[in-house]
C-alpha cells in the first residue's frame, strides 16, 4: 500500500512508475520497482539514524 502512495503523490517515485508504464512494463512490475526503491530507500535511513 505504501508503494502504491509513493508512485501516487511522491515526486520521487512517480517518474519512476511512469517510466516503465511508458516501456510497455505491466502495472505490477512498476510497482514492485517502486516497492524496491521504498524497501532501499527506508534501510539506508535507517542506518544512518542507527549509526
Amino acid at each position: 500500500m505504501a508503494a502504491l502512495a509513493a508512485f501516487k503523490y511522491d515526486t520521487k517515485y512517480k517518474p519512476v512508475y511512469e517510466s516503465l508504464l511508458e516501456r510497455a512494463k505491466p502495472k505490477m512490475v512498476a510497482i514492485t520497482a517502486v516497492m524496491r526503491k521504498l524497501i532501499i530507500y527506508l534501510n539506508v535511513k535507517s542506518k544512518t539514524l542507527c549509526a
